[in-house]
C-alpha cells in the first residue's frame, strides 16, 4: 500500500511521528512536502554501478536505474556524500500511463548531480509519448544540481517535463547552470511523437527550492495550454528571467523571493512574465506574499493575463545587482502589450502591496501604457514606505481613459 506523508514543520518545537498502519499514513517532522513511498522500495543508485566521486561518468548507471524504476516503481536514492556526474540526457519516456520517477537525496550539499554536458539538451527529460496517456506523481527531492566552473553556454534545461501530472520538485538547489531550470515545452514539431498535443498537460509543484546563477529561466511554460505550476517558498536569484508563463493554464507564486533577475541577452526582461499565446483566452495567475528585489527589468509584465491577483508582495526599488551601473529596478508592474496579438488584461486585482521607495533612482509602480486592452482592473490599498527622501516616484502612469480601471489608494 502506498504511504502518504504529512509533514510537520521543524519549528513547532516537538517531534511527532505517528504511523497508522491500517491507513498507511505517516506524519513526520521533516518539514517537506515530497510524496514518496516507504523506504523499502528505495534503491541506492550505487546498486546500478554508479561511483559517485564527481569525476567518473555515472550516466549509464543512472539511466539503468531510471529504466528499472519505470518497471518496478522504486525510488532512486542518491546517498549523502555522492556526486553523480552526468554527461548526456537522462530520459524517462513511458509509452503508456505510468507513475513518475522519484529521485531523492539526503539533503542539499550532500547529494549532488553534476550537469556536465552542453549539447542544448536537458539533464532530465520526462515525457509521455502516447496520446491520452500520462505520467502521474513522483519528482525530485533533497538534491543539489550544478555545472562545473566555466562557460557552458549551450546547456539545455535541467528538467524538461511534458505529459506529467502531479510532479513535485522539493528542496533542490540548482546553481551555475547555463540553461533553464524547469521547462514545460510544446512538443509540436517532434515528429517522433504520436500526438504533439499530448504534452500539454503538466501540473506540478516547486517547493523550498533555490535556483541561483541561472543563465536562463527559473520556470518556463512555452505554449503548453494545460500547464500549471505552483511555486511555494522558493528563492530564484540571479536568473535571466525568474518565472515565465508563455502559454499555459496557470502560474501561482506564493511566499517566494526573487532577487537580481531580469537581464537576458543584454536586454532588461521581466522577472515574472505572463503572456498570452495566439488562440488562448488568457492566463490565470496568483502572485501573493513574495519579495521582489533588485531586478533589472520590470518585476512583473502582463500580456494577456486574466482572472489574476497580485497581493501582499514587497516591491523593493533599491538596486542590488552584479551587472554594474544602470541595472536597477525602474518599474513594478508593466501592462505593455508589446505587440502580442490579443493581449487583453482583464479581471485583475492588485491589492495590499508594499512599495519601498528608492532614494536614488526613479521608479514607477504600474504603467498601463494607455492601452484600451487593460480593462476591469482594481488597484487597492498600496502601502508606500514612509521615506521623505524619495525621488522620482510615479505611482500610476499612462492610465487609459474609457476603461474600467479603479484605483483606491489611501495608504501613505
Amino acid at each position: 500500500m502506498k504511504n502518504t506523508i504529512l509533514n510537520i514543520p521543524r519549528n513547532i518545537g516537538f517531534v511527532v511521528l505517528l504511523t497508522i498502519s491500517i491507513l498507511g499514513i505517516t506524519i513526520a517532522a521533516d518539514g517537506g512536502v515530497f510524496d514518496s513511498n516507504s523506504a523499502c522500495d528505495t534503491v541506492n543508485i550505487k546498486s546500478f554501478g554508479a561511483v559517485g566521486n564527481g569525476t567518473t561518468d555515472d550516466t549509464a548507471a543512472f539511466q539503468a536505474a531510471l529504466d528499472a524504476a519505470m518497471t518496478n516503481g522504486h525510488a532512486i536514492l542518491i546517498p549523502g556524500g555522492a556526486t553523480i556526474r552526468v554527461t548526456s540526457t537522462l530520459t524517462y519516456l513511458p509509452a503508456e500511463s505510468k507513475h513518475g520517477p522519484r529521485i531523492i537525496g539526503q539533503g542539499r550539499g550532500k547529494s549532488k548531480i553534476k550537469f556536465d554536458f552542453r549539447n542544448g539538451q536537458p539533464l532530465f527529460k520526462v515525457w509521455n509519448q502516447t496520446a491520452g496517456q500520462f505520467i502521474d506523481g513522483g519528482g525530485f527531492s533533497d538534491l543539489e544540481i550544478y555545472s562545473p566552473s566555466g562557460s557552458l553556454d549551450s546547456q539545455g534545461s535541467v528538467f524538461s517535463l511534458s505529459g506529467w501530472w502531479s510532479w513535485n520538485i522539493d528542496n533542490c538547489y540548482v546553481n551555475n547552470v547555463h540553461g533553464d531550470v524547469v521547462t514545460v515545452p510544446d512538443r509540436t514539431g517532434e515528429s517522433s511523437f504520436e500526438d504533439p498535443n499530448a504534452s500539454e498537460c503538466s501540473y506540478g509543484l516547486l517547493t523550498r527550492c533555490r535556483f541561483q546563477y541561472i543563465d536562463g529561466y527559473g520556470y518556463a511554460s512555452h505554449n503548453s495550454v494545460y500547464a500549471s505550476v505552483r511555486i511555494l517558498r522558493c528563492l530564484l536569484a540571479e536568473c535571466k528571467e525568474g518565472a515565465v508563463l508563455s502559454g499555459g493554464a496557470g502560474l501561482y507564486i506564493i511566499s517566494s523571493g526573487f532577487g537580481v533577475n531580469g537581464k537576458k541577452d543584454s536586454a532588461w526582461n521581466p522577472t515574472i512574465l505572463i503572456q498570452r499565446q495566439l488562440g488562448e483566452t488568457g492566463q490565470r495567475f496568483e502572485i501573493i506574499g513574495n519579495e521582489l528585489q533588485g531586478s533589472a527589468g520590470p518585476h512583473i509584465r502582463l500580456q494577456g493575463a486574466q482572472d489574476g491577483i497580485i497581493a501582499r508582495n514587497r516591491f523593493n526599488t533599491d538596486p542590488w545587482s552584479p551587472w554594474g551601473s544602470g541595472s536597477y529596478p525602474t518599474l513594478g508592474i508593466d501592462f505593455d502589450p508589446d505587440g502580442v496579438a490579443g493581449a487583453v488584461n482583464m479581471c485583475i486585482d492588485i491589492e495590499n502591496n508594499f512599495v519601498r521607495r528608492s532614494t536614488t533612482y526613479p521608479f514607477t509602480f504600474i504603467d498601463f501604457h494607455n492601452s484600451p486592452a487593460n480593462n476591469v482592473i482594481n488597484v487597492r490599498n498600496t502601502i508606500w514606505s514612509n521615506n521623505a527622501g524619495s525621488t522620482g516616484l510615479t505611482k500610476f502612469a499612462n492610465v487609459p481613459s474609457g476603461c474600467d480601471i479603479v484605483i483606491t489608494d489611501p495608504w501613505e
